[in-house]
């Protein structure tokens, strides 16, 4: 079964909407126009006179900047949106500086953060807390073994409780080299603390190989302006190989442009949408419908397709497992998604400050907004659920090192010197199987590898449940 119908070059429409990051600037007006009804503007200059008489009654000299500040946070806060938020001047400079431009230092982490603001004496503990969407494979974060799921509950000893999410990756962002000194918590009640260093963070884009029965394995790390190219690169390998069905993996994938998840969804959707955005009718931003085009479809439509997905699989991975599983395109395995459907654009304001605004949702081809939802699979692996026993045994091999001790004593993976360790540590109390144990012990060899393993199939549940499916 031929893999490619024809290599065709792609041009990209580039957008100015970033989705799971920041849209652009360019293509939006920064005087918006007047849509206030008599309501709204006597409220407005209510707003004013409050202003007004708090500077002249307060009893302590009040600075005015501090007010306006507040005043903005105070809007953007009661929209009960984490995503819309107001930077400060040196905010909206490190933005624009690191993530908008991409020169900056990090450890390589998508977050989320809700404002604490929005959150009530109902809202679980976890919601106070810096949440890791996904870690960057190669990163400071990925290589400190940390996961899709875990919690950053301090940083620099400083509790996370009043931050919002911008707030957050001011924290975590900085220079190259220094050092950031974090608290973690995994599975409610596992806490252990973490140093990591601050690095350029160059994102990949993806990796691929060619696996046991004839298929081919691609993981999307990022959706850069540059995937395109590189998932054609890897569709041209497994072409030449005559593979017989292709898993995509998107775990941990936190997003990035949508142009670029249209594009690749083209690659193996011939017609029909593939998202649409849609705006409300106040803005100048025209809706939009991303529809499949024959030309650019490239991929056998009888190749057997399935497609992973994971609690970290957010935003620009949800609009094509979306539209894929919307097209019946593909087999969708794993676990529901991080449910990441909004567009969000900066607004520069007059004093070198912005406020970032959500101003747009996308839909999948059958209509469906996944915002805070997510993509639910066609076919489920739960997620591994550790007893009480368990988690304190994991607790107990993060805090006292124990596999990282034996791995720097044993540069050199050795299955005898790992039965034995296994046993001896067992022996001391740790009640975990034996599975789960050499697979911890495996990702920190990985993790200290220049070029680890692109799969795991003896240990990863949902890639064996992919293989299983493409191979009956």
């Amino acid at each position: 079964m031929k893999l490619l119908k024809r290599a065709i070059p792609i041009f990209y429409i580039m957008l100015f909407v970033v989705v799971g990051c920041y849209g652009q600037e360019k293509g939006v007006k920064n005087q918006p126009k007047d849509v206030l009804d008599k309501a709204s503007k006597e409220f407005l200059e209510e707003l004013d006179k409050a202003f007004v008489m708090i500077k002249q009654y307060y009893v302590e000299e009040v600075d005015s900047q501090k007010l306006y500040e507040g005043a903005l946070r105070g809007m953007l806060s009661a929209l009960g949106d984490p995503h819309s938020v107001y930077w400060d001047q040196d905010t909206y400079k490190d933005m624009k500086k690191g993530v908008l431009e991409g020169d900056y230092g990090g450890v390589g982490l998508y977050i989320n953060k809700p404002n604490p603001k929005n959150l009530t004496p109902d809202s679980p503990i976890t919601d106070y807390y810096i949440n890791i969407v996904a870690p960057i494979r190669g990163t400071p974060g990925f290589n400190a073994d940390l996961h899709a799921g875990d919690y950053i509950t301090h940083i620099d000893g400083e509790s996370v409780v009043e931050l919002d999410s911008d707030q957050s990756v001011k924290k975590l962002t900085g220079e190259v080299g220094t050092e950031v000194f974090i608290t973690v918590l995994r599975n409610e009640s596992i806490v252990f603390d973490v140093t990591l260093v601050r690095e350029k963070i160059e994102v990949p884009t993806i990796e691929s190989a060619i696996m046991e029965n004839n298929l081919g394995y691609l993981r999307l790390i990022s959706w850069s302006s540059h995937t395109a190219d590189d998932v054609m690169k890897a569709l041209e390998e497994f072409n030449e190989a005559k593979c017989k069905g292709l898993i995509i993996d998107l775990r941990e994938n936190g997003g990035g442009l949508l142009d670029s998840a249209v594009s690749i969804s083209n690659f193996f959707i011939s017609k029909g949408d593939i998202v649409s955005t849609r705006y409300r009718k106040t803005t100048e931003i025209p809706d939009q419908v991303f529809k499949a085009n024959s030309f650019q479809t490239c991929v056998d439509k009888n190749l057997p397709i399935v497609v992973l997905i994971d609690n970290g699989s957010a935003s620009a991975s949800e609009i094509f497992a979306g539209a894929m599983q919307d097209s019946k395109r593909a087999k969708i395995i794993g676990s529901t998604s991080y449910g990441k459907g909004s567009i969000q654009i900066p607004f520069p304001l007059k004093f070198a400050d912005s406020i970032k605004i959500t101003v747009g949702r996308y839909y999948t081809p059958s209509g469906k907004n996944i915002d805070k939802v997510g993509i639910v699979p066609d076919i489920e692996v739960p997620i591994e659920k550790l007893t009480e026993e368990e988690i304190a045994s994991l607790q107990k091999i993060i805090s006292d090192k124990l596999i990282d001790t034996y791995v720097s004593e044993n540069p050199v993976r050795n299955k005898s010197k790992e039965d034995l360790f296994i046993l001896k540590i067992k022996k001391d109390g740790i009640k975990l199987e034996d599975r789960v144990i050499r697979k911890l012990i495996q990702n920190k060899y990985h993790r200290k590898m220049d070029f680890p393993p692109v799969y795991d199939l003896e240990y990863d549940l949902v890639l064996q449940k992919a293989v299983e499916v493409l191979t009956k």
